[in-house]
């Protein structure tokens, strides 16, 4: 989902800047004795330069242009949790401000030593989930992240990931890793603007159960069992746990350079924790 950094992009120098004797001499240091015309002249032809020396400085986007989301992804069962979901259970609503996915992609390659691990984190997770209270299997959930809210390579991510992630990565790198990630090589976050996910089973007992997740990536919708602490309370519902996926499971071609010398694995990790709460 993410891509090295090219160590070489780092050393490129900032643009310089003219100098403001430049700009003090075309304002006004000779202005003495010209006429209102010609000094009126002379502050417009010094604006013209200031624009393009401010104009110079500002790089142009390289991410591509974002369908701006709706509330929502389309097919979105919002009026069935509104009703209840079903009979015999409770609904619960997603809380993002209490709740992280973490992302853990991994470098490879014979020059490994060149690029950088990294991180992805959303805490935008947002939709429903509906505890049965007789039985475990009849609960359900259907949960959505933006991809435009995804955080690549947050200090405080990094330093939770442990000692893998432990390596400075400057501000410019983690731009473009985050420009490639959302790019159409990878999420192509322009037509595909949210990660799906639909709990379609629960087996076991709480607190550790087995949830059979549907997971949808750009457009694409695999099936995983994945071992899930829940804990239920009156007040709140959590849920933690971890998934292992590759990126080609959803027709992500993972970053590579050099002909296979700088890459990013296939494989990915993930970690999250999900806090809600009774809605309504």
């Amino acid at each position: 989902m993410t891509t090295a950094a090219n160590p070489a992009d780092d050393a490129k120098a900032a643009p310089s800047r003219p100098s403001s004797g430049v700009l003090g001499r075309i304002w006004g240091r000779n202005n003495k004795g010209r006429s209102a015309g010609a000094n009126a002249r002379s502050r417009c032809l010094a604006a013209g330069v200031l624009l393009c020396v401010l104009g110079a400085c500002v790089q142009p986007p390289e991410a591509p242009p974002l369908v701006r989301p709706a509330s929502m992804p389309n097919g979105f069962p919002l009026q069935r949790y509104q009703a209840g979901y079903g009979p015999g259970g409770r609904v619960f609503r997603v809380q993002p401000a209490e709740s992280v996915v973490t992302v853990r992609a991994y470098r490879g390659g014979r020059l490994a030593s060149l690029g950088h691990n990294h991180t992805v984190s959303s805490r935008g997770v947002n939709g429903f989930l509906f505890w049965a209270d007789a039985s475990t299997a009849a609960s359900r959930g259907d949960l959505y992240l933006p991809v435009a809210g995804l955080v690549v390579d947050e200090p405080g991510d990094r330093a939770a990931a442990g000692s893998d992630f432990k390596s400075h990565i400057p501000q410019e790198s983690v731009r473009r890793t985050r420009d490639n990630m959302l790019g159409e090589r990878v999420l192509d976050a322009a037509r595909h603007p949210f990660v799906v996910m639909h709990v379609a089973t629960v087996t076991g007992t709480p607190p550790d159960v087995v949830v059979t997740l549907k997971l949808a990536i750009r457009g694409t919708t695999r099936s995983y069992r994945i071992p899930t602490r829940i804990e239920v309370l009156p007040e709140a519902i959590t849920a933690s746990g971890t998934l292992d996926f590759k990126q080609s499971d959803f027709g992500i071609r993972p970053f590579a350079a050099l002909g296979g010398a700088l890459l990013v694995e296939d494989a990915l990790s993930v970690s999250y924790r999900i806090y809600a709460v009774p809605a309504g």
